[in-house]
């Protein structure tokens, strides 16, 4: 007698269906989306055009000085120890306008880890520091390179207040289904904002 599939595995795959497919359409237009505000940090996500990979956009003002919060998104070295999902970084490069350094970034069982280097230019006013940021293919020894990375950071001074702004669009070079990614990119900013706070000693 043939065996009738249970319900169950049937279940399971019509919810991921419609959770996959719930997400592509919340995100179908390239709006900015709030999907976290927590913590005094928001996290916006955003569909990007031809790419399948959303990004984020998170914000979090902070009690410390410009320069203090510049200071230690320059320090690469001590990344490790704050910025999230960081396995290792290595300063390749560095001057007055920008800095050039090597990164490898933790990704979820059964992934393998992605690496790329990143280039930093400083732009400094009287009232910001603007960091663009690049990537490119790994100099150095890495079993999987990242297909792109592209971001700024945005330091303001504002009323008794410094404001940052967090921007990164990136694609990995696995065969990882977006919807795995896109359900769980918010973590990075939020987390890697906590951990600056921490840096910075602020509560």
């Amino acid at each position: 007698m043939e065996e009738i599939p249970t319900i169950k595995p049937l279940i399971k795959t019509l919810l991921i269906s419609m959770f996959v497919l719930g997400f592509q359409q919340f995100f179908a237009q390239n709006n900015w989306k709030l999907i976290k505000d927590e913590k005094n940090i928001q996290i916006y996500l955003r569909k990007e055009a031809n790419s399948k990979y959303l990004s984020f956009k998170a914000k979090m003002n902070s009690t410390s000085s410009m320069e203090s919060i510049f200071n230690q998104i320059k320090n690469v070295s001590n990344y490790p120890k704050w910025f999230a999902f960081t396995k290792s970084t290595t300063l390749l490069r560095q001057n007055k306008s920008g800095q050039f350094f090597y990164m490898e970034t933790n990704y979820p069982w059964p992934y393998d880890n992605e690496s790329m280097n990143y280039d930093m230019t400083f732009q400094k006013t009287k009232n910001s520091y603007f960091i663009t940021i690049s990537g490119s293919k790994p100099t150095i020894e890495t079993k999987r390179s990242l297909k792109k990375v592209n971001g700024y950071i945005l330091i303001e001074q504002l009323k008794n207040k410094s404001q940052i702004t967090y921007y990164m669009h990136s694609e990995p070079s696995q065969k990882i289904p977006a919807w795995i990614l896109n359900s769980s990119i918010y973590k990075m900013p939020f987390q890697t904002f906590l951990g600056l706070r921490n840096q910075l000693n602020e509560s």
